[in-house]
């Protein structure tokens, strides 16, 4: 493939892949405000173009899904709860701006700015088993709050005049704008790693 191969076409993308998760807020796991991700994966859709010869810009959105712990520290009308490890939910609706460098034809190299939503859900039944069913008034079920953020790409793609594919990793970073009540008026900066697959088509 040659960076020809995609010259006055509109290019996309389809993509999905795994998701590691980490919660930089303290160094010492117990004290972190979230832990023990798992079953992190996320789908993304974006669009590309070329800027220059081995220069492209990349548009996109997409949706992270994880499981974690999470510290739950919420205090309402007088109530307070303060549970350890609650079982919870992460989604983050993802926006992404950067460009792409193609060091070789079939290797490439990224980075951008990303903005989006997180939200957090705690599981009702685990809060309940925590809280021995005495602290319903308590509960509340989710949270959100918006987030700004950056990310770095390497990968390979092998590509003709019509489609093609890659393989890449992804490492980004996101700091929420404000604290959640729900975390104790807290707000965790995340680091991510990503491997992903793309198919990529032109029009």
């Amino acid at each position: 493939m040659s960076s020809s191969a995609f010259a006055n076409k509109r290019i996309f993308s389809l993509g999905a892949g795994v998701w590691s998760i980490n919660d930089s807020e303290t160094e010492i796991s117990d004290d972190k405000i979230l832990r023990d991700f798992s079953e992190g994966r996320f789908f993304r859709l974006s669009h590309e173009g070329l800027i220059s010869k081995k220069l492209l810009y990349v548009v996109g959105v997409g949706m992270n899904l994880a499981k974690a712990k999470s510290r739950y520290q919420y205090a309402d009308e007088g109530a307070e709860t303060n549970i350890t490890a609650l079982d919870a939910d992460i989604s983050m609706v993802e926006a992404k701006l950067g460009v792409k460098y193609l060091v070789k034809p079939w290797l490439y190299v990224g980075a951008g700015a990303l903005i989006g939503d997180f939200q957090i859900s705690y599981d009702r039944d685990d809060y309940l088993e925590e809280t021995s069913g005495t602290a319903g008034e308590n509960y509340r079920k989710s949270e959100n709050q918006n987030y700004f953020g950056y990310f770095g790409d390497l990968g390979i793609m092998i590509a003709s005049k019509h489609w093609g594919f890659r393989l890449g990793a992804e490492f980004n970073s996101t700091q929420l704008q404000n604290n959640l009540e729900t975390l104790g008026d807290k707000q965790p900066n995340l680091t991510s790693q990503k491997l992903y697959i793309e198919i990529l088509w032109k029009k």
